[in-house]
């Protein structure tokens, strides 16, 4: 299961306002999620900022 289908799964019950669903997929998701957006920006810095763009493009 990607991480976009659980955020989906998270989303929509609170949006139901079924709040104790959306609580106990929170707890599983939001650590991925944090997870993936830090590496994603330092992957993007490492990348774009401190060794400059890839030659070629």
């Amino acid at each position: 299961m990607t991480l976009f289908s659980r955020t989906g799964l998270t989303v929509i019950p609170a949006l139901r306002q079924r709040f104790d669903k959306h609580r106990k997929l929170a707890k599983f998701t939001a650590p991925i999620w944090l997870y993936v957006s830090i590496t994603g920006v330092i992957v993007y810095l490492m990348c774009y900022r401190w060794y400059g763009p890839p030659l070629g493009l």
